[in-house]
């Protein structure tokens, strides 16, 4: 009797230890989390406030990239999430303008949000 309790305890301890997985790596969990993002699809609408300055704005996600969309006049800046880290940019009538530098000191809007803030 003791013998199969013995026995049986082994076996159930075997098929624990196999059924149970490792803990994933960092690499492994940011590998899932760039999957996760890659796949995020949201639209959003928000304002950004100074004092009685109102700013309304458009925020698309679409995968890896982050819109944001001002009127009056018509702006879009866009932020690149990436592997080796993140680039904010102006999308203009021209083409795209990456913001660096002293850039990410300025104002957005009038607003005491910078475009560092953005990225």
């Amino acid at each position: 009797m003791c013998r199969t309790l013995f026995l049986s305890t082994i076996v159930i301890l075997l098929f624990v230890l196999a059924s149970a997985s490792a803990a994933p790596t960092a690499q492994e969990i940011l590998v899932s989390a760039r999957a996760q993002i890659a796949q995020q699809q949201t639209e959003l609408e928000g304002q950004l406030r100074e004092n009685d300055l109102i700013v309304p704005f458009r925020l698309t996600q679409s995968g890896p990239i982050i819109r944001y969309t001002f009127s009056n006049p018509d702006e879009a800046l866009q932020l690149r999430l990436g592997d080796a880290g993140s680039q904010l940019e102006e999308i203009t009538r021209e083409g795209v303008d990456k913001i660096a530098g002293a850039e990410f000191n300025q104002k957005v809007r009038g607003t005491a949000i910078t475009y560092e803030d953005l990225a």
